[in-house]
């Protein structure tokens, strides 16, 4: 307080000094207010907490909309942050799924068992090594067996077929968002 004093003593002008620091404060909260206030969710959210803190308080107890919509937007960015966290990976097709969108891509309504005998033949060739038939398993699951891009083997359930083949047809509509490499 007696700095206050002091400075007040030497500084003729001070009053106008503070009055022009005090403006120029309020022009940038005024900018940032305006500006958080343009994104609807910050805005409606502000006006939330407003309306509660004015049930719980008289109009003079209660906080600014400056400080409101600067919880709304800390509010926003918690839940941003909340939802990246959830995100995970975006699906990648497999060498398997890419060959299905191929064969689907030249015939859109092919069936199940079409698409098991063009695996088995010359379209399967170089990625779909082999697939079991009923006997063959010995887990009686019925794989089928095939390499990936870095000629990694792979082995999937020959009854996982179908919504791959399901996939690939949502994808050739447009449907779905994942799309082949």
């Amino acid at each position: 307080m007696d700095s206050y004093l002091v400075t007040a003593a030497h500084d003729p002008n001070w009053a106008a000094s503070i009055n022009q620091r005090n403006r120029h404060f309020w022009k940038e909260q005024c900018e940032k207010t305006t500006m958080l206030m343009s994104d609807d969710s910050v805005s409606e959210v502000a006006i939330l907490l407003m309306n509660a803190d004015l049930k719980l308080r008289t109009a003079t107890g209660c906080a600014s909309l400056d400080y409101h919509v600067g919880v709304a937007e800390q509010v926003r960015q918690t839940v941003q942050k909340s939802f990246a966290r959830r995100g995970g990976k975006a699906r990648k097709c497999d060498a398997l799924s890419q060959l299905i969108f191929e064969i689907v891509r030249d015939r859109p309504s092919i069936t199940l068992p079409k698409l098991v005998h063009e695996l088995r033949g010359e379209r399967g060739a170089g990625i779909v090594t082999k697939i079991d038939s009923e006997g063959d398993a010995l887990t009686g699951v019925s794989m089928i067996h095939y390499v990936d891009d870095n000629d990694k083997s792979h082995s999937v359930p020959l009854s996982g077929l179908r919504h791959r083949l399901a996939r690939a047809k949502a994808q050739l509509k447009g449907t779905t968002k994942v799309l082949p490499k």
